[in-house]
């Protein structure tokens, strides 16, 4: 008997159980119902709740597609003191050398992540750094290329070249991105000119931080 009870009182709970189940699943389908009345007597809240967050997730997903192929090419003006004239320091006999200043404005000019604004040869124009950093202070562009005397002696005797680079760097954020569009002017430049590519970023030393103190001063 006493099993018998057990027995009708575990399936009065299943039964009460599902019972509570098909109640609740009954009273959610009344609020939807009632939900797509209201909307279906409203257009635009239907609009809104249904056609619009596709289009704004379609949007968005349609910038960050475009601008990732797209990139805004940042404006540059690239500054020459090379010289194609080498002096004998022996016998003071000067020698023509090839001069790689003309090639790599045009890798600058084939780089889709640079924009050439400028370009000024020092030795005709004395004030050329002046005018481009007015120009960098005032935001019209956001990077200074400047290629030393050397710079085409150097690549003829097959020893490093160095350029410089002053980049706008009011927001610190966007330093990278400026590094790594003169860096693909470089690559362009090597693949055109068939040169051995080794390259080296070295921070001007008298705004950088020792690396021997503590870190609480290098934060």
């Amino acid at each position: 008997m006493a099993s018998s009870i057990l027995r009708l009182r575990k399936k009065g709970n299943s039964r009460r159980f599902f019972r509570n189940i098909k109640a609740s699943l009954f009273r959610i389908l009344k609020m939807v119902k009632k939900e797509f009345r209201l909307l279906r007597s409203d257009p635009y809240n239907l609009f809104i709740a249904l056609v619009l967050p596709p289009l704004i997730i379609t949007l968005f997903a349609y910038l960050s597609i475009s601008s990732s192929q797209n990139p805004i090419p940042i404006k540059t003006i690239v500054i020459s003191y090379d010289s194609n004239t080498f002096i004998n320091p022996n016998d003071y006999t000067e020698h023509k050398i090839d001069n790689y200043t003309i090639p790599y404005v045009n890798a600058v000019n084939k780089s889709q992540k640079l924009s050439l604004e400028q370009f000024y040869n020092a030795s005709e124009e004395v004030y050329a750094m002046e005018k481009a950093r007015n120009q960098l202070l005032s935001n019209k562009i956001s990077i200074i290329i400047v290629l030393p005397m050397d710079f085409s002696e150097m690549i003829n005797w097959g020893q490093p070249a160095f350029i410089q680079c002053i980049v706008d760097s009011s927001d610190i954020q966007k330093l990278q991105e400026f590094l790594n569009a003169v860096q693909d002017s470089l690559n362009i430049f090597v693949h055109d000119n068939k040169l051995t590519s080794q390259f080296k970023i070295v921070g001007y030393e008298e705004f950088s931080i020792p690396p021997n103190y503590n870190f609480q001063f290098n934060n």
